[in-house]
């Protein structure tokens, strides 16, 4: 999924800004470095649950086997595509990450394939959690979800150059930036609605007692980590939006050039990043706590 941010061209081999209207050519070296920063995430998550858990694909018996597999899925697809949505104002403000911007549209796709199986393996694969002829599909949670999949698939299949030339370049960029708003927008609603209760009762009451399903309870789930991530992408986003674009975001603006802007979005960046680590300090802590007190 290409995500254009800064101006409406794609980015060249080297990180610098391609020719207007032209998708990003496909780049074998960049899809597999995307790919490795999946896996690392995955890895990570799932070596996460395993430890929460004590299981993988070995669930107990009241348990989907690929349960904990679809949410190592869901929670790497969310970073991936927050992460897209985050390259843009590190691009902005830290010169020495320009880099990044090569690997944009790749992390952008393999973030889109994730949040593709999720719906997928949660739909086939997961008749415990998810009984197919009890899922309430009009209702916010899931309503969202099934939107998020259909703009992520129609990102997806357009991000190629012949997409280019049929819609036009300017529809191309305007369709890839408002779709992935759109997707980074379904996917929060459709996350928070599924994490927030669970969330909300382990940081505020007791982590729970030790059962088949989750033996370690008092260990924090490992989405309030990305939740607080996708949070802080979506203020840096919306800071932007509201004090240095000062519309939607929806044009092909460059605050770079302006020195002004430049250093207020970098101050709110930093400041807004002390927060980020603040706050995980803060679940670490009561971590820390369950676990002298279980």
């Amino acid at each position: 999924m290409a995500s254009p941010d800064v101006i409406p061209n794609p980015v060249g081999p080297a990180g610098a800004p391609a020719k207007r209207g032209r998708a990003k050519p496909f780049s074998f070296h960049d899809y597999v470095v995307s790919i490795l920063i999946a896996l690392v995430l995955t890895v990570f998550y799932g070596g996460y649950y395993l430890i929460q858990r004590t299981y993988f694909f070995n669930a107990p018996g009241n348990i989907d086997a690929f349960y904990v597999p679809d949410k190592v899925i869901a929670v790497v697809g969310m970073i991936l595509l927050a992460f897209t949505f985050l390259i843009g104002p590190i691009y902005r403000y830290f010169n020495a990450f320009d880099y990044l911007m090569q690997y944009r549209k790749e992390i952008g796709i393999v973030g889109g394939f994730f949040a593709l199986f999720h719906p997928l393996v949660a739909y086939f694969f997961l008749p415990l959690t998810f009984p197919q002829s009890e899922i309430p599909l009009t209702s916010v949670t899931y309503g969202t979800g099934i939107a998020g999949f259909l703009v992520v698939t129609f990102l997806i299949f357009i991000s190629s150059q012949n997409a280019v030339t049929l819609l036009g370049a300017n529809r191309w960029w305007f369709l890839h930036r408002f779709g992935l708003r759109l997707v980074i927008l379904f996917a929060v609603i459709h996350f928070f609605c599924i994490e927030w209760n669970t969330w909300v009762q382990w940081l505020t009451h007791s982590a729970g007692k030790p059962s088949p399903e989750l033996l370690y309870p008092w260990v924090p789930e490992p989405t309030i980590f990305a939740g607080l991530f996708i949070v802080w992408v979506i203020i840096i986003r919306l800071y932007e939006t509201l004090f240095l674009y000062r519309d939607l975001g929806l044009k092909p603006k460059d605050i770079a050039p302006d020195a002004n802007l430049r250093l207020r979005g970098h101050r709110f960046f930093i400041y807004s990043l002390g927060v980020l680590i603040a706050c995980n300090v803060y679940v670490i802590g009561r971590w820390m706590y369950y676990f002298s007190t279980r």
